[in-house]
């Protein structure tokens, strides 16, 4: 069964923007390859920047659900979630996990890059979608007992390491970055209960 037109126009458009970027990226190619008619696009979304927001948003759902799969769905100590992290990192740029997303970096920089203007739409919205995936790091540093800045160290290692890893095209990153955090994670004490 295919799919509404909205959903088509999601699908599509985040394929789109996460493989040729969002500027590059028109709304007569995405309307071809979505099988919708331009007047079906905009009585679902008023311009390109609202449907940019809508592929953000089904990509943050998207990531969201697996990162709270790595993080909060398992039995594995807090502590070794967090390394398992990288692990799970390094197979989606394999591609034998977060299949629904293909690995071409992260969508929220990539955007970001794009729509640097703080004030943006676009732009606000990648920044409320990153400390929306944060606060998920966050909540296992927390159950870990670490301290609460490091998830802030955490982010950042992640971040790094999907943006160095789309650069270079090499998933050893990951690898790299995992060796970073647990020797992070021997050198920060529990904060006492």
């Amino acid at each position: 069964m295919q799919s509404k037109p909205r959903e088509r126009l999601i699908e599509t458009s985040l394929r789109l923007f996460s493989t040729h970027g969002f500027h590059a990226t028109g709304i007569d190619r995405i309307l071809a390859e979505a099988g919708v008619a331009k007047m079906t696009l905009y009585r679902h979304f008023r311009s390109k920047d609202e449907l940019i927001l809508a592929a953000l948003d089904r990509y943050e759902t998207i990531f969201r659900a697996w990162l709270e799969g790595v993080l909060r769905h398992s039995d594995r100590p807090p502590d070794q979630r967090i390394l398992d992290l990288f692990d799970k990192l390094s197979a989606w740029f394999g591609a034998s996990t977060l299949r629904e997303l293909t690995f071409q970096g992260s969508m929220l920089t990539n955007a970001a890059a794009e729509f640097g203007q703080p004030g943006h739409p676009v732009h606000d919205a990648v920044a409320a979608h990153v400390r929306g995936l944060s606060s998920i790091l966050e909540d296992t540093v927390s159950e870990a007992g670490l301290p609460a800045n490091l998830s802030n160290r955490l982010v950042v290692t992640m971040f790094g390491a999907v943006l160095l890893a789309q650069v270079y095209r090499d998933p050893r990153v990951f690898q790299d970055a995992r060796l970073t955090v647990s020797a992070i994670l021997r050198e920060t004490a529990p904060v006492p209960a």
